[in-house]
């Protein structure tokens, strides 16, 4: 290996580790009353080492499980507490797009439920919301070019629907932070580009409707 992969991979091995630290130190929060928390643990395989870990860790110190993965009796599905399968079949293509939205669905369809126990979301609304999805494909599938854009974890998000688009629907796209259309981005949005905005924290909101409105402006 280069020098400079060798520095990169290890570079790369102090940020999991970090993020693994992270993770258990977040488990080490619910100790204190287990009873309250719901630990829930995402594998496509089932197999993935470092969520395993998690996993064990968080039983160990008392706080109920969920696994959500894909495939039947792998070790997550095994020892967690409660497992909810994705059914996605088998994962040919390089793109795992259908395990992706399929971890997706079952997320919404907890949210969904667990806001309906709330009083937050009715059925009916939910429905409302299924039938505007389909109306808004519809509406853009024929564009050739689209821009994804997010700021701080929506970015992330943008960055993996722009990989999926591209790689399922052989639609130019590209994933951009919200924060810095301005550096070259804004000047490539022309009368007819998509520009898909993800606005999921609260807090961010208003600052990517400036960024929509930056793109609108130029068509």
């Amino acid at each position: 290996v280069p020098l400079g992969g060798r520095e990169a991979l290890e570079h790369e091995m102090k940020i999991l580790k970090f993020r693994e630290h992270k993770i258990l130190a977040k488990i080490a929060e619910y100790e204190s009353q287990p009873e309250d928390a719901l630990f829930v643990v995402v594998s496509q395989s089932g197999e993935t080492a470092d969520t395993i870990a998690a996993l064990r860790e968080a039983k160990r110190r008392g706080v109920r499980t969920l696994s959500i993965t894909n495939v039947v009796g792998s070790t997550v599905a095994r020892e967690a507490d409660h497992v909810l399968y994705t059914w996605a079949g088998p994962e040919i293509a390089v793109a795992s797009t259908k395990a992706f939205v399929s971890q997706l669905m079952v997320f919404y369809v907890m949210a969904a439920h667990l806001a309906e126990k709330m009083g937050y979301m009715s059925q009916e609304e939910q429905s409302d919301n299924a039938s505007q999805y389909a109306e808004t494909a519809k509406k853009f599938y024929t564009h050739r070019n689209a821009f994804y854009i997010g700021r701080n974890v929506d970015d992330v998000l943008a960055m993996e629907a722009a990989l999926k688009l591209k790689e399922i629907s052989y639609v130019q796209c590209e994933a951009y932070a919200a924060g810095e259309l301005k550096h070259g981005t804004l000047s490539l949005v022309e009368d007819g580009t998509l520009v898909i905005a993800i606005a999921t924290q609260t807090h961010l909101v208003d600052k990517t409707i400036n960024n929509i409105k930056e793109c609108a402006v130029r068509g």
